[in-house]
């Protein structure tokens, strides 16, 4: 009997204890590397908000005023327009991924189509204007929805 709880004492309680370290070792690293990770995201976002914030007021902005300028029938202002708010899609892409990133783009081209041949429209004497603002609006809140969740909200969480 006193073989066994010598044997216990020698071997049992110390792999025992050694173990009970082990885990509590192992628990602080992996609540280091969770506390590291959220403290490298958080940083990320207060470093790149401000950039994203003013790239996605400068490309609502320019999508309103490149609307505006195929309406008033002025296709030189529309081409710069039309620059200005590719200029400004350029200025946010970093922060899009792959997928959304191409469906913003062709969206962007489809308005530009439009806001072209409202113009052209116009020049031929067809006042397209009502269904060309319903269409703006359209693209307007689509853009909204799409960009500010693609920049403001994390999705891959």
């Amino acid at each position: 009997m006193e073989m066994q709880t010598s044997r216990v004492r020698e071997i049992w309680i110390p792999l025992l204890s050694t173990i009970v370290a082990l885990a509590g070792v192992m628990s602080g690293v992996w609540i280091q590397n969770k506390r590291l990770n959220a403290d490298v995201e958080l940083k990320q976002f207060e470093v790149t908000f401000l950039e994203k914030q003013k790239s996605y007021a400068s490309f609502m902005l320019a999508l309103s005023d490149t609307f505006n300028s195929a309406y008033q029938q002025n296709p030189i202002v529309l081409r710069q327009q039309i620059e200005r708010l590719e200029t400004t899609f350029f200025a946010m892409e970093p922060f899009l991924k792959s997928t959304p990133r191409t469906d913003i783009w062709n969206h962007i081209r489809q308005f530009q189509g439009l806001c072209l041949s409202l113009v052209e429209n116009l020049k031929k004497g067809k006042d397209t204007r009502k269904d060309s603002l319903d269409s703006y609006l359209w693209y307007k809140n689509w853009f909204h929805n799409k960009l500010f969740g693609e920049l403001f909200y994390k999705t891959d969480i």
